[in-house]
């Protein structure tokens, strides 16, 4: 066993209700050394962000019972003090992102690199 201290890999809780998009950004996020937990719905996010040690939170803005400004909002006014970078189709969803105090946005469709470079940027490379 390698002398070194582990590190505990970068956790992100990645809110989409879209599976196929769900699914590819876990993917994507394990191979980069990130510990993945993944909510279908902004009130499941929020719950799971509430019992994890989360480092960021990739949310998408339109989803069913809590969008991801709420999501936000609800966040921060518990405390949460992990970055939030909102994800969106929509051309308000940078205008959504600076109402709530997101810390970043990404616009769908989005590069695979942007993602990893969010990551790199709010949490830092390993």
């Amino acid at each position: 066993m390698n002398a070194e201290k582990r590190q505990r890999p970068r956790s992100v809780l990645v809110a989409e209700d879209d599976r196929g998009i769900r699914t590819l950004l876990e993917l994507i996020l394990r191979g980069d050394d990130c510990s993945v937990i993944a909510a279908s719905d902004g009130a499941e996010a929020l719950q799971l962000a509430r019992l994890h040690d989360i480092d960021l939170l990739l949310v998408d803005v339109n989803m069913p019972r809590l969008d991801g400004t709420a999501v936000c909002r609800a966040y921060r006014e518990r405390g949460g003090e992990a970055p939030v970078v909102l994800l969106s189709a929509s051309v308000d969803g940078a205008d959504a992102a600076r109402d709530c105090a997101a810390d970043g946005f990404i616009a769908k469709p989005f590069q695979l690199a942007t993602i990893l470079d969010a990551v790199n940027r709010y949490v830092g490379a390993r």
